[in-house]
C-alpha cells in the first residue's frame, strides 16, 4: 500500500511506501526458545551432570544403579 500527499505550500510530495522487511515467519519463536534454552535446558544439564560426578569430581555412573536402593527410593 502506498501512500502519497502533497503539501499545499511547496509542492514537496512527502511518501511512505509502507513496506516492511521481509523476516521469516519462525523469527518470533527465538525469544520463546532462548528462554527455554536458558532457564530450563541449561539448569536440567548441570543436574544430570553433576548427579553423574562423585565427590572427587571423578565420572561415576554408580549413582545411577543406586536409584534401585530401596533407602534412595523412599
Amino acid at each position: 500500500m502506498a501512500v502519497a500527499t502533497t503539501t499545499a505550500k511547496t509542492g514537496a510530495r512527502l511518501s511512505w511506501s509502507g513496506r516492511r522487511l521481509s523476516v521469516p515467519a519462525w523469527v518470533g519463536t527465538v525469544p520463546f526458545f532462548a528462554y527455554v534454552a536458558i532457564f530450563l535446558l541449561w539448569p536440567t544439564g548441570i543436574v544430570i551432570v553433576d548427579a553423574l560426578k562423585n565427590p572427587k569430581g571423578a565420572w561415576a555412573f554408580s549413582n545411577i544403579t543406586e536409584l534401585g536402593n530401596p533407602l534412595v527410593r523412599g
